[in-house]
């Protein structure tokens, strides 16, 4: 790998070049100092809200399910296993329901789950680049990339984030309300904004890649949706050995109060109630989780 060249910037190329087909399949993961490019379907399991299906091969075993989706999809994922040492996948969010018993909120054929084992891999580092069940194409797109070098990232487009036609800010208003009341303790709030241009998603990746010093990133075509993003705190990680790795962030920081405090955070954090509630909150909820497992030995992390 040249010294001067950026995993990230080459694992996105090489998902453009390799990928960005209609009816290609692929994700791309960064975790560890390392970017795994998965390509193709060999074998992949689709979890819906009513329905589990194995593809392999141009065929598809279906079979009804009732209970926990969480076990459902993790003897699916252990016959996988079985063959391959990783799959890769996401998860939704309506995944989630079933632990508080909302499941019967879901519309018929809601998508829970796509775990997919892939038919190649290429990974690569700051030092190295590693070809596992690659095919001659794979290795001549790497090349060439390597010897043509990387080309600069287009000139990126804004997005206006000011309109509000959904009533979002009402909905952040409302849930404040109701956390003073003490409902609740905490929300998370999403809402959509409209994108009017079509989005080259490699480059995107890498612009924020670029602005971004995440844990974990991603980028992926699988299952119907297509999707990036950054995670810029460990939530749960199992390890090797069956050890439980939590490292959660300690918390945010209002947007926009002032130029100098909003781009400086490290610099100038203190301990407020705000972020020692937000933390103590969070270390709570994910110790909780672990408390909660079969594995009950915490150790700290060697980062802390």
């Amino acid at each position: 790998m040249p010294a001067d060249l950026e995993p990230a910037d080459l694992a996105a190329e090489l998902a453009a070049a390799l990928c960005e087909t209609p009816g290609e399949q692929y994700l791309l993961y960064e975790y560890d100092g390392q970017w795994v490019l998965a390509l193709g379907v060999q074998t992949m399991v689709e979890l819906d809200s009513d329905e589990l299906r194995v593809v392999r091969n141009g065929t598809t075993r279906r079979q009804a399910w009732c209970g926990r989706p969480a076990s459902v999809l993790g003897e699916a994922i252990d016959r996988l296993l079985l063959e391959t040492d990783q799959v890769f996948g996401w998860i939704a969010f309506e995944f989630g329901v079933y632990r508080y018993g909302l499941q019967q909120r879901l519309a018929p054929r809601t998508p829970l789950a796509r775990v997919f084992w892939p038919g190649s891999r290429i990974v690569m580092t700051r030092t190295e680049i590693c070809f596992i069940g690659a095919g001659a194409h794979h290795r001549q797109a790497v090349h060439r990339l390597l010897r043509d070098g990387i080309a600069g990232v287009p000139q990126s487009r804004a997005v206006e984030l000011s309109a509000d036609p959904s009533g979002y800010r009402d909905r952040v208003a409302t849930a404040r309300r109701e956390i003073l009341a003490g409902r609740y303790r905490k929300v998370i709030l999403s809402r959509c904004v409209d994108v009017p241009f079509e989005l080259d998603f490699p480059s995107t990746y890498r612009v924020a890649r670029r602005h971004n010093t995440p844990v974990r990133s991603f980028m992926l075509q699988l299952g119907g949706i297509r999707a990036l993003g950054f995670s810029p705190e460990l939530v749960m990680s199992v390890q090797p050995d069956g050890a439980v790795v939590t490292e959660p962030l300690a918390g945010t920081r209002a947007l926009g109060r002032a130029s100098q405090t909003t781009w400086q955070p490290a610099a100038i954090w203190s301990p407020t109630p705000k972020r020692l509630s937000s933390m103590l909150f969070r270390c709570r909820r994910h110790f909780g989780r672990l408390l909660r497992s079969r594995n009950r030995e915490l150790r700290p992390s060697p980062i802390s």
